[in-house]
């Protein structure tokens, strides 16, 4: 008996309730969370978000590493990614936790239908198909999870700030259709300070069209699905693709770099992944967000 798409989504979207409900339940368990010291307004939200970027940016010069070469190496990676990120990491979780607003930060109530979670579900098919396998094959093991550890960092930093902290204050006063232009336009434009890195201008500008996709992408993945750690996932996965993708760490030094380009289906992917997000965004205005004005108890 053939299996309906209808079907498949709605196994994914309680897949994704079991899963999303207990990481958010164990960071409750564990973590300290106070109650809301301030209240979230679009003044901190956007405060917070161009704030970061000059903060990360500052201390990955400090390593004097280039953009480009931030992964070609190990040491490369715990110089420019690991320690700096994990540096910020630490300021962030503690100015959530000053702050109060690890509750709507890492949860929500959801009220889309489960169609929505098309949205995610594409950005998974987005990153299999542009995965570089043969290059995967190449590369050392243990430099491919230092690279995971490196994009798991990126991951929860930048979702924090911007699925995070930022849609939770801009929510306080704005519809959920300026949540999602703000949020995405500040995570897009914290990728224009790579140029400071030595990133070309070109590249740059292209950086900023990409990432503005990928982000209404991770945005819709919060939307529907109510938990933070699912663009954090996500994100990191993305991440961790480019890197390897683009690594040039063999386990055999006498090899040569292999793998096909997959840009063109990249492209692809991510024009579609943008017009189901901004599909899923629209029509998100009729099923507002469940943190509007106070922060939600956690989903039972």
């Amino acid at each position: 008996m053939p299996v309906r798409p209808v079907a498949i989504i709605r196994f994914t979207a309680r897949c994704n309730v079991f899963v999303g409900y207990h990481a958010a339940a164990a960071a409750n368990y564990f973590l300290w969370v106070p109650e809301m010291r301030i209240q979230p307004s679009p003044k901190w939200a956007i405060g917070i978000g161009v704030l970061y970027a000059p903060v990360f940016v500052g201390l990955v010069a400090l390593s004097g590493i280039s953009y480009s070469d931030v992964a070609s190496s190990t040491s490369n990676a715990l110089r420019a990614i690991i320690i700096p990120l994990a540096l910020v990491a630490v300021l962030l979780a503690g100015l959530t936790s000053w702050l109060g607003w690890w509750r709507p930060t890492l949860s929500e109530k959801t009220t889309t239908p489960h169609w929505f979670m098309l949205a995610p579900i594409l950005f998974v098919v987005v990153v299999l198909i542009s995965t570089n396998y043969a290059r995967i094959l190449q590369t050392e093991v243990s430099f491919m999870l230092v690279l995971a550890v490196a994009s798991l960092l990126i991951g929860f930093c930048e979702e924090l700030v911007y699925r995070g902290l930022v849609v939770v204050g801009l929510r306080a006063r704005s519809s959920e259709l300026k949540v999602w232009f703000f949020s995405t336009l500040l995570f897009s434009l914290l990728h224009a300070w790579n140029i400071l890195l030595g990133q070309d201008l070109g590249d740059t500008v292209g950086q900023l069209v990409f990432t503005f996709v990928v982000g209404s992408g991770l945005y819709a993945a919060r939307r529907c699905t109510g938990y933070l750690i699912v663009p954090i996932l996500l994100h990191a996965a993305w991440d961790w693709t480019i890197f390897v993708g683009a690594s040039e760490v063999l386990a055999d030094s006498s090899e040569t770099l292999s793998g096909d380009s997959t840009g063109a289906f990249k492209a692809i992917g991510l024009l579609i992944l943008l017009i189901l997000s901004l599909w899923s965004i629209l029509i998100a205005r009729k099923y507002p967000s469940q943190t509007k004005s106070a922060p939600p108890e956690l989903i039972p």
